[in-house]
């Protein structure tokens, strides 16, 4: 997971002078797959406490938690994509320890149950 997550951020776009959005994004999509993705976490590695975190973020224009759902959302479709995951797996590397909140919160995302995305999308669970 670690190594998908580290081509992906290759692939992002560089940015001359990273801003803390990026660091964060950065941070969440290492960490999430870990289930360590939390305030407490990124605002210890980035060397400031959670408020400092927050309020650096605000002045960004983003809060932490949308943050974390853009990448929720972003890793969620490349996992779907993916037939070898399934969606007990999937939900457990978003950070979900129970699958019926996985689904409410994929379903609020994109409209679909995951098994019905899936299905509509040509991704049958290949494990």
């Amino acid at each position: 997971m670690a190594q998908l997550a580290r081509r992906y951020l290759d692939t992002l776009q560089k940015e001359r002078d990273a801003s803390l959005t990026f660091e964060v994004r950065k941070a969440v999509y290492l960490l999430l797959p870990m289930g360590r993705a939390t305030a407490e976490q990124i605002a210890l590695a980035q060397g400031m406490n959670v408020r400092t975190l927050q309020r650096r973020l605000e002045d960004e224009g983003i809060s932490f938690s949308d943050l974390v759902n853009d990448v929720r959302r972003d890793l969620a479709q490349r996992y779907m994509q993916s037939p070898q995951y399934s969606l007990a797996r999937i939900a457990d590397l978003l950070g979900y320890s129970v699958a019926s909140s996985f689904t409410r919160w994929f379903t609020a995302q994109f409209g679909a149950t995951p098994a019905a995305w899936r299905q509509a999308n040509g991704k049958p669970y290949r494990g």
